[in-house]
């Protein structure tokens, strides 16, 4: 099931769900770059996703590097979070805004590593 799971409400259509979720991730992608914190490593967002009650937003992400790298980075984000609502909820209008939660995504590398062993027993039966 992974970290996210998808919740949809039962009176939020799911296309307005997944358009006010691109639209959180649009402009937090847009005040990431505004952060100034020098932990701030290469981060990427994976994936975001709106609690039914539109009061939690989940967000996947992606950093590269090692764990030093990725916990720096997630320090850097955490600490962000008041300015990020800041700069978000001046170009958002919602009745109700939502709590920003970081969530470390390492699916990719995960990908990787499976990738890499099929890789290898594939190369031990040629």
């Amino acid at each position: 099931m992974g970290i996210f799971r998808k919740e949809i409400s039962s009176d939020m259509k799911p296309y307005r769900k997944e358009k006010v979720e691109r639209i959180l991730r649009d402009e937090l992608v847009r005040g990431m770059a505004q952060i100034k914190d020098p932990r701030l490593g290469y981060a990427t967002i994976s994936r975001v996703a709106l609690a039914k009650d539109l009061r939690h937003l989940k967000v996947g992400i992606s950093v590269l590097g090692g764990k030093k790298e990725k916990r720096l980075t997630m320090e850097a984000l955490k600490s962000s979070i008041p300015f990020l609502r800041m700069v978000m909820r001046s170009r958002v209008d919602l009745r109700f805004f939502p709590e920003i939660h970081f969530v470390l995504d390492e699916s990719f590398e995960e990908a990787t590593r499976v990738h890499q062993i099929l890789k290898r027993i594939d190369s031990g039966r040629g």
